[in-house]
């Protein structure tokens, strides 16, 4: 099983290679499009595969000997899929590159300087809109650092959009339990905004917490953020709890959104 899917790699970097980067959207073919659904089915069996023969090392398999050989076999074929599954992340992030130029943005996964602007900009942006203090901005630098601190690649991720060369939003999936994950600090700059941007970051986070096993995504925010509300009851999120407290300068209505996975 195992030779046969690494067959079907170089097959998707042949495609990529031929049709990657796309500098302008008329250039997006159908070839482009296929590759794409082609590597996520690979990689949703991959997964699915591989999650079997984790959940078959604990199993039953007769004699010592058969046991340890068995179990060894196991091992190897886990350890063989993780680096497999590893190339077919590299693809992945190697077909979204290509995608830059086809859409007025694209997503990437976080870089050095990049906490500092994810403050910075809430800090900014949530004072000019909502008049709110400083004490947010200290909660989101919190929030970012904890995240640097702690990040878990396997379970945990963060976006960084960009449009034209220049950052203009994030977001974060953070673990809370082996079930459950929290969405975090949803920003889409002004100027980025009315293109889809706030929902494809959304999506993406409930793409990943699916793919790596979670059960329930949560989130937390306010009832004055009408915009970004919208985008969590599109995608599915419901409204489970509210509260009224005094933050940031100013009477508020926080609110806890859930979706089930």
């Amino acid at each position: 099983m195992l030779p046969a899917l690494k067959m079907l790699v170089p097959a998707v970097l042949f495609s990529i290679e031929h049709t990657v980067p796309v500098r302008n959207p008329a250039h997006i073919t159908g070839l482009v499009l296929t590759e794409i659904k082609r590597l996520s089915i690979l990689k949703s069996f991959v997964e699915s595969t591989f999650d079997g023969i984790h959940q078959c090392k604990g199993c039953s398999l007769g004699s010592k000997a058969a046991r340890y050989g068995g179990r060894h076999h196991l091992d190897a074929l886990l350890h063989a899929g993780q680096s497999l599954l590893k190339m077919l992340d590299t693809i992945e992030s190697t077909f979204n590159k290509g995608l830059k130029y086809a859409e007025p943005f694209y997503l990437r996964q976080h870089e050095p300087g990049d906490m500092g602007w994810v403050t910075h900009r809430h800090g900014v942006l949530y004072a000019e809109e909502y008049g709110w203090d400083e004490h947010f901005e200290a909660l989101v630098a919190q929030i970012v650092a904890d995240f640097i601190n702690n990040y878990n690649p396997e379970r945990e991720r963060c976006w960084i959009a960009e449009m034209n060369g220049e950052i203009v939003g994030s977001i974060f999936v953070v673990q809370a339990s082996e079930s459950v994950a929290k969405l975090r600090l949803l920003l889409v700059e002004p100027r980025a905004r009315g293109m889809g941007l706030g929902m494809r970051l959304v999506e993406e986070c409930i793409r990943f917490a699916r793919k790596r096993g979670y059960q329930k995504l949560v989130l937390w925010t306010n009832d004055i953020l009408v915009e970004a509300r919208h985008i969590y009851s599109k995608t599915g999120f419901k409204l489970v709890a509210r509260e009224a407290s005094h933050s940031y300068g100013h009477d508020l209505v926080g609110e806890t959104w859930e979706l089930v996975l």
